[in-house]
């Protein structure tokens, strides 16, 4: 399985639980191949995500995305 990392436009905001996904953090799922990482993602966000990205630098995240990986479990 690879992470697919997946990232949130300014006016997407999700409230799944009791966790928020906004555009200051990055949901990763893992998947066999992009094609099921795409099908995995449209089930939760349906298609307010911004961009699935096959890998993320720690500078990346630090930079941009503020509130880091938020996991689903």
């Amino acid at each position: 399985m690879k992470k697919f990392f997946i990232t949130f436009w300014q006016t997407h905001i999700h409230r799944i639980w009791d966790k928020v996904f906004d555009k200051d953090c990055v949901w990763c799922v893992e998947a066999d191949n992009y094609g099921e990482a795409r099908e995995k993602i449209f089930n939760i966000f349906w298609s307010e995500f911004c961009f699935i990205y096959d890998k993320m630098s720690q500078e990346d995240l630090d930079k941009f995305y503020y509130r880091w990986i938020i996991d689903l479990s």
